[in-house]
């Protein structure tokens, strides 16, 4: 399979058992390709085709219940090379791709690697880079999707301390910050608070109105680190969700990714130590700020975590001595980040980590 301008070939995987997808994709990519993305179900397929660029593909017979030829049909029509894998007898394949191989279940990974490699030798067409936008749940859309939401947002810029939306109300607009880092206040009563969420350059505010657009907010948007940020009216996102399924899936996705943080940070309040919470919420503010060096105070952290400031101030001297942190008037510094993780012990893991964004999905 050659491939032009140093460009993998982008495959895409059609198999309805998740856990089977996940291996294959790892398969793929250890073969030395790019996971176009993967579908599940006939009806979703044809969409991701007319949504993404592919350069070959591998596709599972039964898909839900359905036979997965139709899609065949129209990656031929396509000239996207495919073969099947699959727990079928090759009997129930069509004449129109009987001469496609047929891989059996379960994955053997050296037969993917010469079925990848004989997918009629794919010289990949090369894609037109485009700018990225700095945030990356907007950067890694697929290209219809990100030219449908670019020509909507808005580039605005973010101070600390203001409040994007707050508790119980409706949300007006929805961010996507560049760089900083905006909290998801929790807010109950007497006053108090305790940060549920965090968002930065990998993310979105506003999510709950992908479920509902009417919504209003169970927590408070509050910008702790300023930011630039681009930003579209909830009445304009909508419609766009609405009439375009990749962008509302790719969007949800993110939502996914969103409660698995806040279950994770609910197991870490209740059973982490003040040094442990504290290092985990470090290492997620620097992957999503994208620095190092965080204007943050003992006090601040304070009213994030929840717990008294004397607690703050013995956790970082704790991880300070431990030469893991640089702690200054305003500011904390991480000097070892491998170190600090090893402080969030487990309470920091793939929940809370964010993947680099790509610009040619």
């Amino acid at each position: 399979m050659s491939v032009a301008h140093d460009l993998k070939s982008r495959i895409l995987v059609l198999e309805d058992n998740y856990l089977t997808a996940d291996s294959l994709c790892d398969l793929v990519r250890d073969c030395g390709y790019d996971v176009a993305g993967t579908v599940g179900r006939v009806e979703t397929a044809f969409e991701f085709l007319e949504e993404r660029e592919v350069d070959g593909a591998i596709v599972d017979i039964n898909l839900h219940g359905r036979l997965s030829f139709p899609v065949c049909h129209e990656l031929q029509r396509r000239n996207v090379p495919f073969f099947f894998l699959s727990g079928y007898d090759g009997w129930v394949i069509p004449d129109a791709f009987r001469t496609r191989r047929l891989i059996s279940k379960p994955i053997d990974q050296g037969d993917l690697r010469i079925a990848l490699a004989d997918l009629g030798r794919i010289e990949v067409v090369p894609r037109k880079k485009r700018a990225l936008l700095g945030n990356g749940l907007v950067d890694s859309l697929a290209e219809t999707a990100f030219r449908t939401l670019e020509n909507k947002l808005e580039r605005v810029s973010l101070r600390s301390g203001q409040v994007l939306h707050g508790v119980r109300q409706p949300i007006s607009h929805v961010y996507f910050p560049i760089d900083g880092l905006i909290s998801l206040m929790a807010r109950g009563a007497r006053g108090r608070r305790l940060e549920v969420g965090l968002v930065g350059s990998e993310g979105m505010t506003g999510a709950a109105v992908l479920l509902d657009d009417g919504a209003v907010s169970t927590t408070e948007a509050v910008v702790q680190l300023p930011t630039q940020a681009w930003r579209i009216a909830v009445k304009e996102l909508m419609p766009l969700v609405r009439s375009h399924p990749m962008l509302r899936a790719e969007l949800l996705r993110y939502v996914q990714t969103l409660i698995g943080q806040m279950t994770q940070t609910a197991l870490a309040t209740g059973h982490a130590k003040i040094e442990q919470r504290v290092a985990r919420w470090l290492l997620m503010a620097a992957a999503r700020s994208n620095t190092a060096q965080l204007s943050v105070t003992h006090e601040h952290l304070s009213q994030i975590l929840a717990v008294r400031r004397s607690g703050i101030t013995v956790a970082l001297h704790m991880l300070e001595a431990r030469h893991v942190i640089k702690s200054h008037r305003k500011l904390v510094e991480i000097l070892d980040h491998a170190g600090l993780l090893r402080e969030a012990e487990g309470f920091y893991g793939p929940s809370e980590e964010i993947a680099p964004a790509t610009s040619q999905p």
